[in-house]
This record gives C-alpha cells, sequence and structure tokens, in this order.
C-alpha cells in the first residue's frame, strides 16, 4: 500500500513539475520579435487547397513572466488556461471555441485566403495561442473541402530550446462528395389543407343542394304569388 502511494506521489509531482514548465516555457527565453503564423491545408495527395477563407483569433496571451492568460475576448468561454497548457486540446473543444466566437461575433485578428500552395499566413501577431477556422469552404459543387478547427501555439520553441517565430498548423481536412440537396420550394398558390378532405367535398355538396332547395323554393314561391294574384282578380 506504501509502495502504491509512493508511486502516485512520484507521478503527482512530476506531472506538477511538467504543468509548471509548459505555463512558464518562455520564462526564460527573451521574446522579442512578432510572430508568424502559417495555416497549411492539402488534399490527400499533398496538394495545396487555395480557396480557404481561414479567420484567426486570439485565445490566449502571453505576460511578461512567460504565462499564459486567457484574453478577455475568450474569458466568458468557459474554458481554463490549464485546459490549453496542462492537457491536450482536442477537436471538441475546438469546435466549442469555433461556436463561441462565431456566436459572439467576436473579431479576428485576421482573416485571409489560402493561395496555390494551401497557405495563408497570419504576420505581425503577438504572442499567446491562436484558434483558426474556415469561414468559407473551397472546391465544387461536387467535391469540396472543409477543415476542423484547432489552435497554434505562437512561438513555439523546438526540441533543441530554440524558438521558432513562425508557426505551422496543419488542420485536418474533411472532404465532402455529391452535390448538396437542394430545398424543394413550397408549391404556390396552393391553399392549406385542413382536416379530411372528404369532409369538405360533402359540406361543398350539401352547400349546392342547399342553394338548389333555396332557388326551387323562390319559383315555388313566384308561381304561388302570381296564382293567388289571379285569384283575387277573379273574385
Amino acid at each position: 500500500m506504501h509502495k502504491r502511494l509512493f508511486v502516485k506521489l512520484i507521478a503527482l509531482v512530476m506531472a506538477l513539475v511538467l504543468s509548471m514548465s509548459v505555463v512558464t516555457a518562455y520564462a526564460d527565453q527573451e521574446l522579442s520579435g512578432p510572430c508568424t503564423v502559417e495555416v497549411i491545408t492539402k488534399d490527400d495527395e499533398g496538394k495545396g487547397l487555395d480557396g480557404f477563407k481561414v479567420a484567426l483569433y486570439q485565445v490566449a496571451a502571453v505576460k511578461d513572466s512567460g504565462e499564459y492568460y486567457i484574453t478577455d475576448e475568450f474569458k466568458n468561454s468557459g474554458f481554463t488556461i490549464a485546459q490549453f497548457t496542462q492537457a491536450e486540446v482536442t477537436d471538441d473543444m475546438c469546435y466549442k471555441l469555433r461556436k463561441y466566437a462565431l456566436d459572439k461575433q467576436l473579431t479576428p485578428v485576421g482573416v485571409n485566403t489560402t493561395d496555390a500552395d494551401g497557405m495563408a499566413k497570419f504576420e505581425n501577431l503577438e504572442k499567446g495561442i491562436y484558434l483558426f477556422i474556415n469561414t468559407e469552404r473551397t472546391g465544387t459543387a461536387t467535391t469540396y473541402y472543409e477543415f476542423i478547427p484547432g489552435v497554434v501555439y505562437a512561438p513555439v520553441i523546438d526540441d533543441s530550446g530554440k524558438v521558432n517565430y513562425t508557426s505551422q498548423a496543419f488542420p485536418k481536412i474533411e472532404k465532402f462528395t455529391g452535390e448538396e440537396p437542394t430545398p424543394t420550394p413550397p408549391p404556390e398558390d396552393v391553399p392549406p389543407q385542413t382536416g379530411d378532405s372528404s369532409r369538405i367535398e360533402l359540406w361543398n355538396t350539401l352547400m349546392y343542394v342547399s342553394m338548389g332547395g333555396v332557388f326551387l323554393f323562390g319559383i315555388f314561391a313566384v308561381i304561388c304569388g302570381r296564382k293567388e294574384d289571379a285569384e283575387e282578380d277573379l273574385a
């Protein structure tokens, strides 16, 4: 039992040290220049996908001490900085961040379109964590592409400890084939159907019969009236 407790304690300490090193990854680095983010999109054959409209949002910034913090735009998104620095950022998180940004109509730091190489480049950025989403897909009516939103860290530190101010992101591409179904327009000048149509036909029949009865009754009344007038004249 003591051995298990000791192993758990060691694992906890290692996780704490690792998380602190991630959060303060830039503390011992001299960060000077602005950052660049390159969002690169390619199909299954490695060919660049041009025409993607990509929006970039800053989710987190970096303090002078090297620690990340959530920006004011995303402080009410429900996410904490630990979810970006101490755990893996999942697709579900990115979808929720995208929904939050679009629902709140947040202003992106930039919107660019991928070029012939499939790249959308964003330059002169502050240090931080960025969310990238595609606001306009690319392709044709029968074959088109979208990509899963993601996050990218700027700058990045390689295995040798060197700071790279150009961060590259390779989003997951989704390919769709087949024409999109077009909604069928409602028929024009068609009255709404209410109830059973057979009952409507029955009421129409009764209405015509009633009108016919009124008409015959009127003729009968006129004939009777003329007969009475004739009898009065004879008298």
